[in-house]
């Protein structure tokens, strides 16, 4: 508590005078110190229009609510299942695109043998032609 009986309101240095162990008025006051002792400030009761607003919380009707958040629930799912979808037909085309790509693997290395063979072929004929025609 600030004592002013001394030398009037500013006292003849231009500032407070304070009694020992008195901080009031100083920067060292908490917020709880401002607010007063205990906390009061925050200490407030229920009043009487909260609990009427609580006991017609009880009983309104939150189907509405419901509702829509198992739609909303619906809707992600829906979109899931669709992604799934999605991802599992893609999934089917690159399996069948590498099938597509051995299988032409496969047809080029099969060509590639009966040429070679037809080859082989033709010039057993012509070799075999060529001893019959020097005899």
């Amino acid at each position: 508590m600030v004592d002013n009986r001394s030398a009037g309101f500013f006292g003849i240095g231009g500032s407070f005078n304070f009694k020992s162990g008195d901080i009031s008025g100083t920067a060292a006051k908490t917020q709880d110190d401002k607010m007063g002792q205990g906390g009061e400030y925050f200490a407030q009761g229920r009043h009487q229009e909260e609990d009427d607003e609580s006991d017609s919380a009880k009983y309104t009707d939150r189907s509405a609510v419901l509702r829509a958040t198992l739609n909303s629930l619906a809707m992600m799912n829906v979109a899931n299942v669709i992604n799934a979808k999605k991802k599992a037909l893609e999934q089917q085309n690159q399996n069948k695109r590498e099938q597509n790509q051995q299988q032409q693997k496969h047809d080029d290395a099969q060509d590639r043998r009966e040429k070679a063979e037809a080859d082989l072929e033709e010039e057993f004929y012509n070799l075999t032609r060529e001893i019959k025609e020097d005899k």
